[in-house]
């Protein structure tokens, strides 16, 4: 079977799936965004596919029948493992703001942090918003920070600011710093 019909095959499961759980076409298609006429269509394709009847219509709604109990079984072990998945995606990849002050120059931000697979690492124009500051003058707020000094033809101090105590900043920091110290020693 080719992708594409594999992934129809997933849409068919997930759509069913939703509308048996709702118990109602209409609800289950305004849940996910779609028409209702949209999802009715999706459910009689599948039905053809497979060859029999996933839901039986009523005027209170849908009731799946013998094949679509077993069919929606399978469709909620997809949905279980796409959730496990997202979590995971979500616990192991964060976003990062980071915001480095007007007197900096960063280059090349993309190619930067290349190397760096924790986090998904994002510029941001807000001060505010930032996970980490980046600046060329100290911190006015009293908090933690860490200050280097880069050497070579230009000789400059660099504040680092972690706005939270949270891992995963404080080791980007320390990427940055790693990456910046060996470049201008």
């Amino acid at each position: 079977m080719s992708l594409k019909k594999q992934l129809a095959v997933i849409k068919y499961l997930l759509a069913l799936n939703s509308t048996a759980k709702c118990g109602s076409i209409n609800t289950a298609a305004a849940k996910n965004g779609i028409k209702p006429s949209n999802l009715s269509r999706l459910i009689s394709e599948f039905e053809d596919i497979i060859g029999g009847k996933l839901l039986n219509r009523t005027p209170k709604g849908v009731i799946p029948t013998a094949l679509g109990t077993k069919v929606c079984a399978l469709a909620e072990q997809i949905e279980h493992e796409l959730e496990k998945a997202d979590i995971q995606e979500d616990k192991d990849l964060q976003i990062i703001k980071i915001y480095v002050s007007a007197e900096l120059e960063f280059n090349n931000f993309e190619n930067f942090f290349a190397d760096f697979n924790n986090a998904i690492i994002v510029l941001t124009s807000c001060r505010n918003q930032a996970d980490i500051i980046i600046s060329g003058q100290p911190p006015k707020e009293k908090s933690n920070f860490v200050e280097i000094t880069l050497s070579g033809e230009l000789r400059r101090k660099i504040w680092f600011q972690s706005k939270t105590e949270k891992e995963l900043p404080l080791k980007i920091i320390d990427f940055i710093i790693a990456k910046l110290l060996p470049a201008h020693n």
